[in-house]
């Protein structure tokens, strides 16, 4: 996801476009979100939920 172009709940807006995946997850993680499962996207994504 391009980072600059969305809001999540609970965490600050990014002025970055992109991120390291483990400092992102971690983010995540503070802000109170958990991984459930995860999955293969399009165009070599990864979709987590």
């Amino acid at each position: 996801m391009t980072l600059d172009k969305h809001q999540i709940d609970g965490l600050p807006g990014f002025k970055q476009k992109t991120m390291p995946a483990n400092e992102f997850e971690n983010l995540m993680g503070e802000a109170g979100y958990e991984r459930v499962g995860s999955g293969q996207g399009q165009a070599g994504r990864f979709k987590i939920w």
